[in-house]
């Protein structure tokens, strides 16, 4: 008997391989992903201190995609996900990374891409000198409206949810709280008090200077919102040691 066919079913294609087996590519200049690209991890390595953009191919065209960016730049340069026209990444326009060795992997559902890549902390590999904010009076006691509002959007990568940094507060002999919010959350009373708001408690200044490294979580602009319950307080905020994403 002989055997003039064997038909294969179920057979893998190439493309399903290169989902399984990573591929990967190294891009120095700006680029737009391809629907037909096989590579799953791409090398992000710009020569200069600027910043190399990746757009993302067409969402619907790309359903249950996954890619890997890695930041591998020694120049300092910052690498910017961008999404196809008005798709976007976890509801953002674009999504950054700013440090070498960052990495960040992104999934398509078919109408946007979502980042699946753990969240953590990432240092801010050169910190900026000074403070980012310095007052001698908190305008209004216990309200968040009359208080502190610090923009963080040009020390943290778009997507950043929360920052690291230093607060020195000085009253003299006061006492007083402090509290923070995302600029403009009404979840958290704009007259805050420590029964009901102590989730955004950072500090108790019992009198002299204290210095805390609180969490800041931030609004989608980037903004965290600071209230105390005095006006006599001075308050200085350091540009933020760390993000988290």
């Amino acid at each position: 008997m002989s055997i003039d066919k064997v038909v294969v079913k179920n057979a893998v294609k190439a493309s399903d391989i290169n989902k399984i087996i990573p591929d990967v590519v190294e891009k120095t200049a700006n680029y737009t992903v391809l629907d037909d690209d096989d590579f799953t991890h791409i090398l992000c390595n710009i020569a200069s201190t600027g910043t190399l953009t990746i757009t993302l191919p067409t969402a619907a065209d790309n359903e249950n995609r996954t890619i890997t960016f890695i930041n591998t730049a020694a120049s300092g340069g910052k690498v910017l996900i961008d999404g196809e026209g008005a798709e976007t990444i976890n509801g953002l326009s674009s999504l950054g990374m700013w440090n070498q060795y960052e990495k960040a992997t992104v999934l398509c559902n078919g109408t946007e891409w979502y980042q699946i890549s753990p969240a953590e902390w990432h240092l801010v590999s050169d910190p900026t000198t000074g403070t980012l904010t310095a007052t001698s009076v908190v305008g209004s006691a216990d309200s968040f409206t009359g208080g502190v509002t610090l923009p963080f959007d040009s020390q943290v990568p778009l997507g950043a949810l929360a920052v690291r940094a230093r607060v020195r507060a000085a009253s003299g002999t006061s006492v007083y709280t402090l509290y923070h919010r995302k600029e403009g959350d009404n979840n958290v009373s704009n007259a805050p008090n420590a029964a009901t708001d102590v989730s955004h408690l950072f500090g108790i200044n019992a009198g002299g200077n204290i210095e805390y490294v609180p969490v800041l979580w931030l609004s989608s602009s980037y903004k965290v919102e600071i209230a105390a319950s005095t006006t006599a307080g001075n308050i200085t905020v350091s540009y933020p040691i760390e993000w988290y994403r």
